[in-house]
């Protein structure tokens, strides 16, 4: 199957009415991701009546194909019969777990026990790996069939399991700040794969940006995935990066670097 790309453009008071009114045209989900170029800005009329103009945007919404379900291994055409019967349920499998040298911390270990919680309570069949991280931090990857369901809208539920991951980790270190202990909670190799998603995405709206010379916003992002964003910008000439907004709703602008506002800190 391949890849969907719709467009729509609409107007609206402001930004956030006209990507509401575009994604509505396109029979989207209010918080469906898109990507947005800003056409025109709106402007307040004066006296309240006079010289006013609606934002106009125009969105773009990506739908990848879906892969398809792998087909059921063929049962066996003869079966011995069971000697025993349980009408127990069988209890799920503990999650298998490669060490490495970082489990003899005590914060990785408290973290670990804390994920393997987790998913026992949750009845899942899956590989735990540790191992050290890029950042002084240690990865705690986790791996099986429905991990998947770990990590949630754009990693809304992984960033929420990693932070308390980190609050179990830490509990016992007090004001000691050099037993600090920084745990990366992952699924699959989840992050590496959405962190090359926003650095393929900032590339192909810069491009957008200096082909058009308009400064393109993008969707809400965490202060994790806009640090990506910011980072890919820098190193390409011609543009920089603002962010806008506050709390949930903050998002990244792409400008010319002759339109530059000095970017808030992340």
């Amino acid at each position: 199957m391949e890849t969907i790309v719709k467009t729509q453009e609409a107007m609206g008071k402001t930004i956030d009415d006209a990507v509401a009114a575009a994604k509505a045209a396109l029979h989207l989900a209010p918080d469906a991701q898109v990507e947005v170029e800003v056409l025109e800005e709106p402007k307040k009329a004066l006296l309240g009546f006079i010289g006013g103009s609606l934002a106009k945007v125009r969105i773009t919404y990506t739908e990848e194909p879906q892969a398809p379900e792998p087909e059921p291994a063929e049962a066996p055409e003869k079966e011995e019969p069971r000697e025993e019967y349980d009408d127990e349920p069988e209890a799920p499998k503990e999650p298998v777990v490669r060490t490495y040298e970082t489990l003899d911390r005590p914060g990785v270990k408290m973290a670990k026990a804390f994920i393997d919680g987790v998913v026992q309570n949750m009845q899942m069949d899956v590989t735990i790996d540790l191992y050290d991280g890029d950042n002084n931090d240690t990865v705690i990857d986790i791996v099986g069939d429905k991990a998947g369901v770990l990590i949630g809208h754009h990693g809304e539920t992984l960033d929420a399991l990693q932070y308390l991951a980190n609050l179990s980790a830490n509990k016992h270190i007090g004001s000691d700040k050099k037993e600090y202990c920084r745990i990366t909670v992952d699924v699959e190799g989840y992050r590496a794969k959405r962190e090359a998603t926003l650095r393929d995405l900032a590339r192909r709206k810069a491009s957008q940006v200096l082909k058009y010379k308009k400064s393109v916003m993008l969707e809400p992002m965490n202060p994790y995935e806009r640090r990506i964003i910011h980072s890919q910008i820098q190193e390409i000439p011609g543009v920089s990066t603002n962010s806008i907004g506050a709390d949930d709703s903050r998002r990244v602008v792409i400008y010319l670097d002759d339109q530059r506002e000095t970017p808030d800190e992340e």
